[in-house]
């Protein structure tokens, strides 16, 4: 996790980009039942439908279906150990009471459409992460990159050179 990298190794990281970052998982009802519920009765290999509902219950109407069936396609290559380690490991995560140890620059972009993350866990992670900021997108899910890839290319990109700016300075 990239977190995970500027807490540990502050010297090895300029600038942080977080997409839908939540604060944490650990405990969090909807995504334990999720879990229990389809994650850990996944077999080999996983099924179209749930690749794609997987796709599209995280995405708004924005979304092309042309980029829905490619992400669907490229969900149906992931093995269930796989989903399953990393469903476990999301539930059990949680950096909150280290974040303000990140000392890089860091964006955060969110979709205010998002029905996984919401905006108070934004708020929380501007608040815990010292020199962090929310870029919002209205009407967006959790996945800007893939709904609206021109405006989170560009505003990455500058962030990266800001952030290479103050690291020259």
């Amino acid at each position: 996790m990239a977190r995970r990298v500027a807490i540990d190794w502050p010297e090895r990281v300029a600038g942080l980009v977080l997409e839908a970052s939540p604060t944490t998982l650990k405990g969090d009802a909807q995504l334990e039942a999720f879990v229990q519920s389809t994650v850990l009765n996944l077999v080999d290999p996983i099924g179209h439908a749930f690749a794609r509902r997987f796709v599209v219950d995280t995405s708004t109407d924005l979304i092309g279906e042309e980029i829905v069936e490619r992400l669907v396609e490229e969900l149906l290559k992931v093995p269930t150990r796989v989903w399953k380690e990393t469903m476990s490991g999301l539930m059990r995560y949680d950096d909150l009471d280290e974040l303000d140890l990140i000392l890089a620059p860091t964006l955060l972009i969110w979709g205010d459409s998002d029905p996984l993350v919401g905006l108070e866990m934004q708020k929380d992670l501007v608040r815990a992460i010292p020199n962090a900021t929310l870029s919002r997108y209205p009407g967006i899910g959790h996945t800007p990159r893939w709904e609206d890839p021109t405006r989170f290319a560009k505003e990455v990109g500058a962030f990266v050179r800001r952030s290479n700016q103050r690291e020259s300075a």
